[in-house]
């Protein structure tokens, strides 16, 4: 199994105490997940990828210059119909 995810946002901070902050957004999203056959062939699962809108929650930690967030995100689109992920992030404030 192989798969690709990309997705773009926006959204808002709400800061609850000095380091920690709620967050929440909306965008679009894909996700496509391929197999491979006995033969080596990859076949791109339609079942399961999609492509459409996602609503994004999680909470925001900031160290100085670094963040780091606890996110789920909900997918709107798709045959299977909404799906809950998780996402971990690490970045640098500039």
């Amino acid at each position: 199994t192989a798969s690709t995810r990309i997705s773009v946002g926006a959204g808002a901070l709400y800061r609850i105490a000095k380091p920690v902050c709620l967050k929440a957004g909306v965008g679009y999203g894909l996700r496509d997940i391929a197999w491979q056959d006995v033969e080596s062939r990859w076949i791109k699962n339609t079942y399961y990828s999609y492509k459409g809108l996602e609503f994004d929650a999680g909470l925001m930690f900031s160290f100085g210059m670094v963040n780091a967030s606890l996110d789920g995100l909900v997918n709107i689109g798709g045959k299977t119909g909404p799906s809950l992920e998780f996402k971990l992030g690490l970045g640098i404030n500039f």
